[in-house]
C-alpha cells in the first residue's frame, strides 16, 4: 500500500512540474509542499509497515517458543491428578490421586467442607460384589 502512495506522490510531483507549477507563485508553492508532505507520509508509512512485518515475525517466533515451553511444563500436569467439583460451593479443585488414596477426608480449600471421604473397605467390597444385605 505504501509503495502505491509513493508512486502516486511521485506522479503528482511530476505532473506539477510538467504543468509548470513552480515556487514562484503562492498557490504553486502550497501545492508542491502538499505533494512533498504526501511523499514523506508515504515513506513513513512504508517504514512502519516494515517494522510491523518484523514485529509480526518476532511475535510468531515468541508464540512458537512459548508453545514449546507450555508443552514441556504442562505436559505431565494432568497425569496423576483428579479434578473434583465441590458440591457445596461449586469450586473446581485438582487433587493428587495419591492424596485421595491416602487421606480419610479431603476438604475444599475454598469453603472448607468435606468433598471426599474414604469409604469403609467392607462397604466398598460389598457394593462391588453385588451382594446386598437385607
Amino acid at each position: 500500500m505504501s509503495k502505491e502512495l509513493l508512486s502516486k506522490a511521485a506522479y503528482l510531483k511530476g505532473l506539477a512540474e510538467g504543468m509548470g507549477i513552480g515556487k514562484g507563485d503562492g498557490e504553486g508553492r502550497v501545492l508542491l509542499e502538499v505533494i512533498d508532505v504526501i511523499k514523506e507520509m508515504a515513506e513513513e508509512l512504508e517504514r512502519i509497515e516494515k517494522q510491523l512485518d518484523e514485529m509480526e515475525d518476532r511475535v510468531d517466533s515468541i508464540d512458537e517458543d512459548l508453545a514449546d515451553v507450555e508443552e514441556s511444563v504442562y505436559e505431565d500436569e494432568d497425569e496423576g491428578y483428579v479434578e473434583i467439583e465441590c458440591p457445596h460451593c461449586g469450586e473446581s479443585v485438582c487433587y493428587d490421586e495419591e492424596l485421595l488414596e491416602d487421606e480419610e477426608e479431603v476438604t475444599c480449600p475454598n469453603c472448607g467442607k468435606v468433598i471426599f471421604a474414604a469409604e469403609d473397605e467392607g462397604e466398598e467390597e460389598s457394593d462391588l460384589s453385588g451382594d446386598k444385605e437385607p
